[in-house]
């Protein structure tokens, strides 16, 4: 078979309404959205490394995100190293109404009814492992490098893909539509995965297909320059603030969050600002308490 010019791709998006928000003292912001594509309603966990994205939304915001997939390093109570794969969003934004999407004349993006609901995916890679534990499913590993690092992800097969699968040769370059699917009951990020509906072979790639090593990537977009090896750590804690229990770096960012909350919100719809202390707390205020969630 003829080697071919890789393709690389890894691409998540994410539209559904959020249900819950979570900050970390590292600085990052972890946001559950409840989306009802694929015909299932699903609690899908993402993880934000640039906070000033996220926190300016609020439970029952109906949002489009944008995002990647790759592995997170975690070491737990014994000292021991794992990998989770976890979904990092790259940008979100307010989803506009279904009529933008007709009407040619301009009319307000917000308010109405929001477009409908989103989960998908697209990977392009290169095969790294194949692993078939019954006949009903195979577990398929792509390695998609993007400069200095490599994102590895597993993809779980089945039906009449996971026998297009398991006849995959490590090497091959394959490219893979997917949904990310979550048990019912957790919302913890390791009980995520990502499952096929799409699958093709470009046939094998001009790169050496390289095993995979776990972890992979970095916790931190800040730690990538300090990390030829793409090794990856959980940086020590930032002392609290004895008063707000926020560490100095998400306090000032969370300050400057909130500042544009209001902003947005003021220039959207003006009623709503008036109204916002009765409906919910402020970013800030989030924070302190490190989480909140829906309990309608």
């Amino acid at each position: 078979m003829e080697n071919t010019k890789t393709v690389l791709k890894n691409e998540i998006h994410i539209a559904g309404t959020v249900v819950s928000m979570r900050m970390e003292e590292r600085g990052n912001c972890i946001l559950v959205i409840r989306s009802n594509a694929e015909r299932q309603i699903r609690n899908i966990q993402l993880r934000f490394y640039d906070i000033n994205q996220a926190i300016i939304f609020r439970v029952g915001d109906h949002v489009r995100i944008a995002g990647h997939m790759q592995n997170r390093r975690t070491q737990d109570a014994e000292g021991n190293y794992h990998s989770t794969p976890t979904i990092v969003g790259d940008s979100i934004a307010v989803s506009k109404r279904r009529l933008t999407q007709i009407l040619d004349e301009s009319i307000p993006e917000q308010g109405g009814g929001a477009q409908a609901d989103e989960n998908w995916g697209v990977l392009a890679g290169i095969v790294t492992s194949i692993r078939t534990p019954t006949d009903k499913v195979t577990f398929l590993n792509i390695r998609i490098p993007s400069g200095r690092r490599d994102y590895n992800c597993r993809v779980t097969c089945l039906g009449r893909f996971q026998r297009a699968a398991a006849n995959l040769k490590e090497g091959e370059n394959v490219a893979v539509s997917c949904y990310v699917s979550v048990l019912d009951d957790t919302q913890r990020e390791s009980r995520q995965s990502l499952v096929c509906t799409d699958l093709f072979s470009y046939g094998e790639s001009d790169e050496a297909p390289k095993a995979p090593e776990e972890p992979t990537e970095s916790l931190q977009p800040e730690e990538e320059a300090n990390n030829d090896k793409n090794e990856s750590f959980d940086p020590p804690a930032v002392p609290a603030n004895p008063e707000t229990g926020v560490d100095a770096f998400s306090e000032k960012t969370l300050q400057t969050a909130n500042s544009n909350y209001e902003e947005r919100h003021s220039e959207n719809n003006p009623a709503h600002v008036e109204t916002a202390n009765a409906q919910m707390q402020y970013p800030f205020q989030r924070a302190q308490n490190n989480y909140y969630e829906e309990t309608t």
